[in-house]
């Protein structure tokens, strides 16, 4: 019974993410890999812990999107992806949700470096 319980959790958050991407202007799309010998399901998930969603804007930005419940994203493997893939127009980003307070957005840049948007309500 906790598998469904933590299955619908991640459900609602995955609908949270997409719905603030599209607020943002984002066209959306939840990237899963199906199978009956997939071992993971995330976009990438060879070459990082992979990606939920690949949303895009009029302006030409892809945001490769990793969403998370009260956990943030292993750092180690999104930056050393960032370091490789990362552009101007290409964006890797983490978004965790913190039950009922709100969103952590980290941005994982081509340089290393992490930028972080802490929207919780305090």
């Amino acid at each position: 019974m906790a598998g469904n319980v933590s299955r619908s959790k991640g459900k609602r958050t995955l609908k949270r993410a997409r719905e603030e991407l599209e607020r943002e202007g984002f066209i959306v799309d939840r990237v899963e890999l199906t199978g009956k010998y997939t071992h993971s399901k995330d976009l990438f998930s060879e070459h990082c812990d992979g990606f939920d969603l690949l949303a895009l804007n009029a302006r030409g930005q892809i945001r490769m999107v990793q969403v998370k419940t009260n956990t943030r994203p292993s750092k180690k493997s999104y930056i050393a992806f960032a370091k490789v893939y990362a552009t101007r127009y290409i964006q890797v980003w983490g978004y965790t949700w913190f039950d009922r307070k709100g969103w952590v957005k980290q941005r994982f840049n081509k340089d290393g470096t992490i930028k972080e948007y802490d929207q919780r309500s305090k």
